[in-house]
């Protein structure tokens, strides 16, 4: 199992192309828009824990950066 398989049911994962690189990042919830970045040397893996507490009141995006995560 990868650790990516361990978020919290809900959590979707999904891709984007952005200037042409797939971009991918974590989703959940529903209402406003908050976006997550993540530190360097890090992904989106690091918001496994925050995402779902947000998620109640918020649409929580967690991307990874260039070069990290996935």
């Amino acid at each position: 199992m990868n650790r990516y398989e361990s978020l919290d049911i809900g959590t979707d994962e999904a891709y984007e192309s952005v200037d042409g690189q797939q971009l991918h990042y974590l989703k959940q919830g529903h209402g406003r828009p908050v976006v997550l970045l993540h530190g360097f040397p890090t992904s989106s893996y690091t918001w496994r824990h925050v995402i779902p507490r947000l998620s109640n009141d918020y649409e929580v995006y967690a991307p990874d950066l260039p070069g990290y995560g996935k």
